[in-house]
């Protein structure tokens, strides 16, 4: 990578990166929070809302390759300005949707969009510059990320108190700003040579393998990604919501909720670096894991405002520094064109998460209930936190030396 001073129009191509972050992120948000809300407010099953929250996943999961690829190439802005052409498209439909298949067709084009974006924006901005400076511009770029996690489910939410059709149409709004920022960024410039059609999907699925496979401390990474993520986007995401509304509170205030919670997150992670002078990345995953997940399980116990708002509180405290804590943890020295791949592979393992768990939770509560649902997943996933807090501190103690920060998970 070229030094920051190198780029003729590093300003600018930042402020894009910006808004484009902020406008996706707001997108993101507002699919997690108001897709499920839309669906239980239709009266479907809890089983169909987990199965229809997993279809962005199986996207990912099959396409992540391929768009990581396209990051290595000289297309990254025309994929970004692919990638808001898809949200503008799939906020429409989510407005027109009102029966459970009239979902399908907007959360594949969400699943791609998400994975064109994460990659291909991070990648864009990892050629911004290198060091500290580099530091500097993924501060204003996750910081945007943060502002939109939060203001997009709370504007949408706001809407949707008229209809959810006005509630999607904020998504609207960001597709069109996004797109606007794309073409203000600066011709990309490829980093590998142009190799056939066959070549391009097979190597980009070998190399995806190999970047998540041979290294110990990336699989640790992805363990810690995918079991944050279900906590926040799962258990404390679509069926928080979903209780949320069983119990009467309206979409706004169920939004507001979440909304506040990652505005919390966003406030603490200001201070993460004086934090990691005394508590590891690994510790600080680990013991956020078993925080969240014991606060997640008293929720079948909170039947007012107050009480499901501390919830929401809890988990914005608890897992509040997953996206920093994982980059420290993954941050060995990779190289330019695999960085884009080693993004996906943080995306993957969030995805994969959804995908396979939101079914399974979705079945689960519609036959046994959220009281007794929750506080067993809870435990479950405390179990499984204290192993993988176990396994990464033995990891540590191996390497010695944790890694710098590559990459910027789409899970924060």
């Amino acid at each position: 990578m070229s030094d920051i001073a190198a780029s003729p129009h590093l300003k600018r191509d930042v402020v894009a990166l910006s808004l484009m972050t902020l406008c996706y992120a707001a997108f993101q948000g507002m699919c997690q929070t108001l897709v499920p809300l839309s669906m239980a407010h239709l009266a479907l099953t809890k089983t169909t809302i987990g199965l229809m929250q997993a279809v962005p996943g199986v996207v990912i999961i099959l396409l992540g390759a391929p768009f990581a690829r396209m990051a290595n190439g000289r297309w990254r802005r025309e994929t970004l300005t692919f990638c808001f052409s898809l949200t503008l498209i799939a906020s429409l439909l989510y407005s027109r949707a009102s029966r459970p298949v009239d979902f399908i067709a907007q959360q594949l084009l969400f699943g791609l969009s998400s994975t064109a974006f994460w990659s291909n924006m991070l990648a864009t901005s990892f050629r911004l510059g290198q060091g500290t400076r580099q530091g500097k511009i993924q501060t204003y770029i996750t910081t945007m990320q943060g502002v939109g996690a939060f203001g997009g489910p709370l504007l949408s939410g706001y809407l949707s108190t008229r209809s959810y059709a006005y509630g999607f149409y904020a998504g609207v709004l960001c597709a069109v700003a996004g797109l606007i920022a794309s073409r203000l960024i600066s011709r990309s410039q490829a980093i590998e040579p142009r190799v056939g059609t066959r070549e391009f999907f097979a190597g980009a699925y070998v190399r995806l393998f190999s970047v998540i496979t041979r290294r110990p401390i990336v699989i640790l990474g992805m363990g810690f990604v995918s079991m944050s993520c279900f906590l926040l986007y799962v258990m404390g995401g679509s069926f928080y919501l979903v209780y949320a509304s069983q119990i009467g509170l309206s979409a706004f205030v169920a939004a507001a909720l979440v909304s506040g919670r990652d505005a919390i997150s966003a406030v603490l992670r200001m201070g993460f670096g004086t934090i990691t002078r005394y508590i590891s990345p690994v510790a600080l995953l680990g013991v956020g894991i078993v925080l969240g997940a014991f606060s997640l399980s008293l929720l079948p116990m909170g039947t007012s405002l107050l009480s499901v708002g501390a919830v929401a509180v809890a988990q914005g405290i608890f897992l509040a520094f997953l996206p920093p804590a994982v980059n420290t943890l993954i941050g060995t020295s990779t190289a330019p064109e695999e960085q884009a791949f080693a993004i996906t592979g943080m995306n993957t393992s969030n995805l994969v998460a959804q995908t396979t768990m939101s079914p399974l939770l979705g079945l689960l509560l519609n036959n046994y209930g959220y009281r007794t649902v929750y506080p067993v997943i809870g435990g479950v996933w405390i179990c499984l936190a204290l192993l993988v807090l176990r396994a990464g501190v033995q990891l540590m103690r191996r390497n010695a030396v944790p890694g710098q920060a590559i990459a910027t998970s789409s899970a924060g």
